[in-house]
């Protein structure tokens, strides 16, 4: 009886084991996929930023443009 009592505590024993360790890597793998996850979604914010600004500089050279082709039909075709 004693030596069941033994392989219960160490079966017990290697089971706290596994889970400390199981719970130390699921611990570091949600830390750096958060700061992964964090540096993304820096970088999408930035480019989201960046494509907005294009698409007003590509609205005000499109006006511009539309401007000068107005004004070089109301002056009789020359620009």
């Amino acid at each position: 009886m004693e030596e069941l009592e033994e392989a219960k505590q160490q079966a017990q024993t290697a089971t706290h084991a596994f889970n400390a360790v199981r719970q130390a890597r699921f611990d570091t793998f949600m830390k750096a996929f958060s700061h992964i996850s964090a540096g993304i979604d820096r970088i999408f914010k930035v480019a989201a930023g960046l494509l907005a600004s294009l698409r007003q500089v590509m609205l005000c050279t499109a006006s511009l443009y539309m401007l000068v082709e107005l004004r070089a039909a109301a002056l009789g075709g020359s620009h």
